[in-house]
């Protein structure tokens, strides 16, 4: 009877520790355990087929291997790559740790740069809002200051620790009422403002300041207006306004009547009581008007005919004598003389006439009608 060797084959490994870094190398030893399965299966084929029986012995013996030899070889191969995985675990661990360090190191400078960013960009803004020559202050939509610049501080008399961000407006307008700044009354203003209406308008302080406040409401809520003191307009503009007074007196006082135009666009600016007089027209219906629109058309053609020889030949004055239609007083002879006011640069600045009326002295003069014997 013929002997069958032992067909048990030493007993693999089967507890693999995975890890992260594992699969790869158990892959690899998946396909070798594999490939050495089918090279068995092959030579046991051969073996059956030439003696009808086949064990384990035989199929070892025809490869060169003991089975006692290819157990220990799978066995350290399965310890090696377990081995493998294990350190991989280990270097996974260690490299995610300096990963969360580069993270949270990447993390706060990102915080510090954007840090930087907002304190680079409220400085310019700053700067910017500091060089404005106009007041500036800015509200939030919970009526609570959010800015006001160096010019609003000095212009009503404010401290900077007086006017610290989050201050209510309401509580920054007492303190200006204090100091003698604010000449209404908060809680109205405050109510006005509530209607988001922009608005233009102009505050005097007890001391003859005058500012012109300009409100504009934004659209996500909140306030900016400008503060612009115009005393020194408002002061030149009352001075202009009393030498004209004067020399508007003057002017009417004279005998002879006066008239001054615009020489930019020809319309008339001054009227005396003496023209007014003579055209028979008050002074209302002629200033702002040009000659075409006071007088009739042939004396109106004349008038600019004058003022074309006048600009154009340069002459300081010139002077005419003729007879004219006016407005309500019918035909007048008069004696007309035109001379250009200039600025500094030389550029005409206004036309001035003086219009002695002749007529009486012309009906006087004139000579008696001639009788027939």
């Amino acid at each position: 009877m013929t002997h069958h060797p032992d067909t048990t084959l030493p007993a693999l490994p089967t507890t693999i520790r995975p890890g992260r870094h594992s699969s790869r190398r158990i892959a690899r030893l998946a396909g070798a355990t594999a490939a050495l399965i089918a090279t068995l299966a092959a030579v046991a084929i051969a073996a059956l087929l030439s003696n009808g029986t086949v064990g384990a012995a035989s199929v070892v013996a025809v490869i060169g291997l003991s089975a006692t030899a290819l157990a220990l070889a799978l066995r350290r191969a399965v310890q090696h790559s377990a081995g493998e995985t294990q350190a991989g675990a280990d270097r996974w661990t260690d490299t995610a740790s300096s990963h969360a360090v580069l993270d949270a190191s990447a993390a706060a400078a990102e915080r510090e740069r954007v840090q930087d960013t907002i304190r680079s960009a409220k400085q310019t803004l700053d700067t910017a809002v500091n060089n404005i020559g106009h007041g500036v202050v800015g509200i939030d939509a919970s009526m609570r200051l959010v800015l006001c610049n160096d010019r609003y501080l000095e212009m009503y008399r404010i401290s900077r620790e007086e006017a610290e961000p989050g201050l209510p407006f309401e509580g920054l307008l007492r303190r200006k009422a204090r100091v003698g700044t604010f000449p209404g009354c908060p809680e109205a203003f405050i109510g006005w403002m509530a209607d988001r209406r922009a608005t233009t308008g102009e505050i005097e302080l007890a001391d003859g300041r005058v500012i012109r406040v300009t409100n504009r409401p934004l659209a996500i809520g909140g306030w900016v207006s400008t503060h612009e003191d115009i005393t020194a307009q408002r002061r030149a503009e009352a001075a202009a306004e009393q030498t004209v007074t004067f020399l508007t007196g003057v002017l009417d006082n004279l005998p002879d009547a006066i008239v001054v135009r615009d020489a930019r666009d020809r319309r008339y600016v001054l009227v005396n009581s003496a023209a007014e007089a003579l055209l028979g027209v008050s002074r209302a219906a002629v200033v702002g008007r040009t000659a075409d629109q006071v007088f009739p058309e042939a004396t109106a053609d004349r008038i600019v005919d004058d003022d074309r020889t006048l600009l154009d030949t340069g002459s300081p004055v010139l002077v005419t004598e003729r007879a004219i239609e006016t407005p309500a007083s019918g035909p007048r002879i008069v004696l007309a003389r035109n001379a250009v006011i200039r600025d500094r640069t030389g550029a005409p600045m206004v036309l001035l006439t003086v219009i002695e009326d002749r007529t009486g002295r012309m009906r006087r003069v004139a000579p008696p009608p001639l009788r027939l014997a």
